[in-house]
C-alpha cells in the first residue's frame, strides 16, 4: 500500500511540475484544483493518499486533452501538442501519453479506496485477511507495470551533480536515479540549460532537455547514513516540513525547514 501512496505523490509532482512550467496554463486549472480539494476536504498542507489521487485524476484528465485532436481544427490541436511537449519536456510526447492514460488513474483510485476500505475496518488483520488483500494488491501492480509499459526505460529520474559551459552548451554531469544498484550510474548531458544541483529532473536520454521536479520527493544520502533513500512530502508543520519515507527503516521520516519545499506547498494553495 505504501507502495501505491508513493507512486501517487511521484505522479502528482510529474504532472504539477509540468503544468506550473506554463503560469498561464496553470492559473486556468489551480482554483478549479483547489475548490474540487476544498469539497472533499484535502489539502497540499497535510498531503493523502486522497490528495495525490485527485491531483493525479484532474491533471491527467487535462493531459489528455491537451493530447486529443477531437473537436479541434488541425492547427489547435497541433499547438496544443505543442504545448504539452514543452511542459513536460518531451518532444517525443512518450511521457505524458504515458502518465495520462485512464488505466493509470484508475489503479490510483482502486488502490485509493481499498486503502480507506481496509484502514476502517478495525482490528488486528490476521493471515486470512492479509493474504488475499495481498494478492489483491499485486493485481495492481502488475497493472501498473502493463499501464506504464517502459515509460521508465525511455524517461530518467536524474540528478545534476556538476555543470561545465562548452561551446555554447553545458555539458551536465547528473546521477541517473535508475535501478537497485545504490551506486547510481554517471553520465554527461549536453543541455541548452543548467541544471540545479539540489533539484531531481526527468529526462529523455539525448533528447537535451530536461522537466524540473517540485522538491516534494527527494532521493539522495539520508542525514544518518550513506545508504541512498526516498523521502515524500508528507505536511507542513510549524517549524517546517515533515518528509517519509517508505522502505528506509534507519530513518523513516524527516522533520526541518525545507524551505523550497515549503514554498512549493504554499504556490499550490494561494490563490
Amino acid at each position: 500500500m505504501h507502495f501505491f501512496e508513493g507512486t501517487a505523490e511521484f505522479l502528482s509532482v510529474i504532472l504539477l511540475s509540468a503544468f506550473s512550467a506554463n503560469e498561464s496554463l496553470f492559473e486556468s486549472h489551480k482554483q478549479k484544483l483547489a475548490e474540487s480539494m476544498q469539497k472533499q476536504n484535502l489539502s497540499f498542507q497535510r498531503a493523502t493518499f486522497g490528495t495525490w489521487k485527485m491531483v493525479v485524476e484532474y491533471f491527467s484528465k487535462q493531459t489528455r486533452q491537451l493530447l486529443s485532436e477531437n473537436g479541434k481544427t488541425a492547427e489547435d490541436a497541433k499547438n496544443d501538442r505543442a504545448v504539452c511537449a514543452d511542459i513536460f519536456s518531451d518532444p517525443s510526447l512518450a511521457l505524458p501519453e504515458a502518465l495520462s492514460r485512464k488505466e493509470l488513474a484508475a489503479i490510483i483510485s482502486t488502490t485509493n479506496k481499498l486503502r480507506n476500505d481496509w484502514s476502517g475496518h478495525g482490528g488486528v488483520v490476521g493471515q486470512e485477511q492479509s493474504q488475499p488483500r495481498n494478492e489483491q494488491l499485486f493485481g495492481e501492480v502488475q497493472k501498473l507495470r502493463e499501464a506504464v509499459a517502459d515509460t521508465w526505460t525511455e524517461t530518467q529520474l536524474i540528478r545534476a551533480l556538476h555543470c561545465r559551459p562548452r561551446c555554447g552548451v553545458f555539458e551536465n554531469e547528473v546521477a541517473v536515479l535508475m535501478g537497485s544498484n545504490s551506486e547510481f550510474l554517471k553520465e554527461t548531458r549536453s543541455m541548452a540549460t543548467w541544471l540545479d544541483v539540489e533539484r531531481l529532473y526527468l529526462s529523455k536520454k539525448d533528447s537535451g532537455r530536461a522537466l524540473k521536479l517540485f522538491p516534494l520527493v527527494q532521493v539522495g544520502p539520508s542525514p544518518q547514513s550513506a545508504k541512498n533513500a526516498c523521502y515524500f512530502f508528507n505536511r507542513l508543520e510549524r517549524d517546517g516540513a515533515r518528509f517519509v519515507s517508505y522502505h528506509f527503516t534507519d530513518k523513516p521520516e524527516l522533520t526541518g525547514q525545507f524551505n523550497e519545499a515549503t514554498a512549493v506547498i504554499k504556490f499550490l494553495t494561494e490563490m
